[in-house]
């Protein structure tokens, strides 16, 4: 029970790290031009990627080869969080006549889930017998966090980024099953 409080621990700092960097590289961008939004939808799920992808392979969950496509998943699944925020937030303020923040509070726990889900399906294909359900719930119960995004450029967005990720980061410990065991570790 000890390692996966350990486990657990672990990749919330992870993800504590990404989110810094996350937000670190996304500050600079007020107002956002099209490269600065393309930063914005990609930089944040590549971080994530790039640091938890190699802390699976690591803790022997992922295989090497299938980390670069763990890293394009992930990045893959904030890419459509993004654009599904963006996207709703406008349409849902017009179709229903929500106020903006009512309107962002619905879209972000969409595409939390739609984000949280594409990532954790992905895992599950990746590692076989991770499981889905509870990083999904995760993310969509983070996506409304989004709001504080806007509390400013620099503490705004820290919070969010090193929350959410943080968080994320923490369920997919919660839902790996046992490592799997390399030829060489079987004697």
């Amino acid at each position: 029970m000890i390692g996966s409080y350990r486990r657990l621990l672990a990749f919330a700092l992870l993800g504590i790290i990404s989110g810094a960097i996350s937000a670190t590289g996304v500050i600079s961008i007020t107002p956002p031009d099209n490269f600065g939004l393309l930063l914005i939808f990609v930089l944040p799920g590549l971080a994530f990627g790039v640091i938890i992808g190699p802390a699976l392979c690591y803790g022997g969950w992922l295989r090497p080869g299938r980390v670069p496509v763990w890293v394009v998943l992930a990045t893959l699944g904030h890419f459509a969080a993004a654009l599904c925020v963006t996207a709703l937030t406008w349409r849902l303020q017009a179709a229903l006549l929500l106020s903006e923040q009512s309107a962002i509070l619905i879209a972000a726990t969409l595409a939390g889930t739609l984000g949280g889900g594409i990532l954790a399906d992905a895992n599950r294909f990746l590692i076989p017998g991770a499981g889905w359900i509870t990083p999904t719930i995760v993310g969509a119960t983070l996506g409304p966090l989004v709001l504080v995004h806007d509390a400013g450029p620099i503490l705004g967005r820290l919070v969010f980024y090193v929350i959410w990720q943080a968080g994320y980061a923490a369920a997919l410990a919660l839902v790996l099953p046992p490592r799997w065991k390399q030829k060489s570790d079987a004697r």
